[in-house]
């Protein structure tokens, strides 16, 4: 395992985690993360398990909680947090302005 930096827009960057694995026939191959890190969440030599398509080795991942989880868990907490909101504010206008039924168009009170 080693890393590569990258710099990025106005002098900010990180590093990718730069890692070779076996698949299951014996063939080495060599991956990279595709976020950023800063600090790189891994240390150089470190042994991890790898995550691959037997059928494409190229699209590799690093098991773990941030390269796996982190995106579902951020979608997740904002749904979540969106969705109370909405309730609470549909809660609040209903016990606000009541239930109203639609005017009965069948009644008509013109006069004669």
């Amino acid at each position: 395992m080693d890393w590569e930096y990258h710099a990025g827009p106005a002098g900010h960057g990180g590093y990718v985690t730069v890692f070779t694995f076996t698949n299951n026939s014996g063939q080495a191959h060599t991956a990279r993360t595709s976020d950023w890190q800063d600090p790189p969440t891994h240390q150089i030599g470190d042994a991890v398990t790898v995550l691959f398509q037997p059928v494409n080795p190229a699209v590799a991942r690093i098991e773990s909680f941030r390269t796996l989880w982190i995106v579902p868990t951020f979608f997740g907490v904002f749904g979540l947090a969106f969705t109370i909101i909405g309730a609470a504010a549909f809660v609040a206008v209903r016990r606000t302005f009541g239930v109203t039924a639609p005017p009965d168009s069948s009644m008509d009170h013109s006069a004669s």
